[in-house]
């Protein structure tokens, strides 16, 4: 679980950095989020995957309920949770073809 929401964490972030809007920013959702934990640093930014996991399975799911909340596992292709998890996806597939793929190269 933590490396793939920690893959999601990057395409987030990536996402976020080229401009992409999330229904509910880090910050914006951190004001309406029961549990206490805090997704956003100072800045209202998206706080690195390190300070969240180090906040243990409250923190994993915290993040999965924000992406949840942008869209993850909805039916619009182009929400911001389900991009992040379709190319956290995307790049799990590709890197298990990829190995594969070195793998004929060593014969």
């Amino acid at each position: 679980m933590k490396e793939t929401l920690g893959r999601q964490h990057t395409i987030a972030q990536a996402l976020l950095n080229a401009g992409f809007h999330p229904d509910a920013t880090p910050s914006e959702y951190d004001t309406t989020s029961r549990s206490g934990i805090k997704l956003a640093d100072q800045n209202g930014n998206l706080r690195p995957f390190s300070e969240i996991i180090d906040l243990g399975t409250t923190g994993y799911d915290e993040l999965d309920r924000w992406f949840i909340a942008n869209g993850m596992g909805g039916k619009e292709n182009l929400a911001f949770g389900q991009l992040t998890n379709r190319y956290a996806d995307r790049f799990e597939g590709r890197k298990e073809r990829g190995m594969l793929r070195s793998l004929e190269f060593d014969r």
